[in-house]
């Protein structure tokens, strides 16, 4: 749970919010309930899982599944991040767009762990350890971001998996 004088201070302290989209009240994995019954107060709720706005302080957010807790295919994570459950007041509405969701399981994890020289990005000379889906995610229906299925895996710039 964060407090509102939070946000800024994970990009001043260079802080990195590590996050699983499907945990919280708008990936649907776990059911939060009517927010009257919680034992959170309504102004704490709209700081569970503030994904967007820490993006918008500035701070660095990985995403990642949290598998063997929710399904270690991350396609239902991203659409979590992205398509998300519309939740009543007072939650607040902290989905991301695709393309943040992407850099928050590619880039930006690569950063965390120190290898954004040699992952996370389609660059000449960098690992090419890459999945391509059945369809192109950016132009198809982002409710049905769970259905892409890998067509195939790429390892080293060598193919390990076709389907």
């Amino acid at each position: 749970m964060l407090s509102p004088s939070d946000l800024p201070r994970f990009a001043e302290l260079g802080a990195v919010a590590s996050m699983q989209p499907l945990h919280g009240p708008g990936g649907g994995f776990f059911d939060y309930g009517d927010p009257s019954d919680s034992f959170l107060r309504p102004e704490e709720l709209r700081w569970n899982y503030p994904m967007r706005r820490l993006m918008e302080a500035g701070a660095t957010v990985v995403l990642n599944t949290d598998w063997p807790v929710v399904p270690i295919d991350v396609m239902p994570s991203i659409q979590a991040a992205v398509v998300g459950k519309t939740l009543p007041e007072p939650w607040v509405d902290d989905r991301l767009t695709l393309r943040q969701a992407l850099a928050g399981y590619t880039r930006d994890n690569a950063w965390v762990e120190f290898n954004e020289d040699r992952k996370g990005r389609l660059r000449a000379g960098m690992m090419a350890d890459i999945v391509i889906l059945d369809r192109d995610i950016e132009a198809a229906p982002l409710e049905e971001l769970d259905q892409a299925q890998p067509a195939a895996t790429i390892v080293g710039g060598q193919f390990v998996y076709q389907a």
